[in-house]
C-alpha cells in the first residue's frame, strides 16, 4: 500500500507538466504546400488568402484559403464565429482575397484537409 501512495505525487507532477507544456507550446507555423496526410492532429499555423466563401443555413461559413498554389478548407463554425464577433470580426470581413492567418489542428473531412480553429486568437485578418 505504501508504494501506491508514494505514486500520487508523481503522477500529480506528471499531469502539472503536461498542462504547463501544453500551454505554452507554440504551433508550428507551415506553408499551405507542407501540409498532408502526416500533418492531420498536429496543430499547425498558416496564412493565405481566402479564394472561396460559403455560408450555412446554420450559420457557419466554410472558407478556403490559397497560397497560390496549395489549398486547405478553414470551417468556422457558428458558436466560433460568435466569439469572434466580441473581437470585432464579422462574416463581413472574411472576403474572397483577404488576407489572414490561420492557426487550429488539422483534419481530414471527405478526403480534404482543413484546419479548424478553436480560440480567439487563432484567427487574424492581415493588413
Amino acid at each position: 500500500m505504501k508504494n501506491y501512495l508514494l505514486l500520487v505525487p508523481f503522477s500529480i507532477a506528471g499531469l502539472v507538466s503536461l498542462f504547463f507544456v501544453a500551454k505554452t507550446s507554440v504551433p508550428q507555423t507551415s506553408s499551405l504546400g507542407e501540409i498532408d496526410s502526416s500533418s492531420v492532429g498536429k496543430t499547425l499555423s498558416v496564412t493565405g488568402k481566402i479564394i472561396y466563401k460559403k455560408i450555412h443555413p446554420a450559420g457557419h461559413i466554410f472558407l478556403t484559403i490559397s497560397d497560390g498554389s496549395t489549398r486547405i478548407d478553414v470551417p468556422l463554425f457558428s458558436g466560433y464565429l460568435k466569439n469572434l464577433e466580441k473581437v470585432g470580426i464579422t462574416q463581413y470581413d472574411l472576403r474572397v482575397g483577404t488576407k489572414i492567418t490561420v492557426t487550429g489542428v488539422v483534419e481530414e473531412y471527405k478526403g480534404n484537409l482543413q484546419i479548424i480553429p478553436k480560440k480567439i486568437s487563432d484567427f487574424k485578418i492581415l493588413k
